[in-house]
C-alpha cells in the first residue's frame, strides 16, 4: 500500500491505496509441474526439498523445450509470450 500505514487500522474509515500485486506464479508452475511429472500433486516442504530432490535419480536426466515451458507458465496468467 501507498497511503498511511495507521490507515490499515480502519480501512473502513480512510481509503487506502493498494499496489497492485502481480500474479503469483506458484499455481500455473505447480500445474505445469504435475502435468510433465504425471504422478499428482506433491507437497514437498522446503525443509526436506534438497533431501528430496537427492532421492530422486531421475529427475535430473529429464529435459523438456525451454521455451515451450515458459509458454505453458505464462499462458494461464493471460501474458503474451514469445512467438
Amino acid at each position: 500500500m501507498t497511503s498511511q500505514a495507521e490507515w490499515c487500522a480502519d480501512p473502513k474509515l480512510h481509503e487506502i491505496d493498494k499496489v497492485p500485486m502481480p500474479k503469483p506464479l506458484s499455481f500455473p508452475l505447480t500445474r505445469l509441474t504435475t502435468e510433465l511429472d504425471g504422478a499428482g500433486l506433491r507437497l514437498i516442504s522446503l525443509a526436506i526439498a534438497f533431501r528430496w530432490i537427492a532421492g530422486q535419480e531421475e529427475l535430473p536426466r529429464r529435459h523438456w523445450p525451454g521455451l515451450e515451458l515458459f509458454r505453458r507458465i505464462i499462458a494461464p496468467l493471460g501474458m503474451k509470450g514469445i512467438g
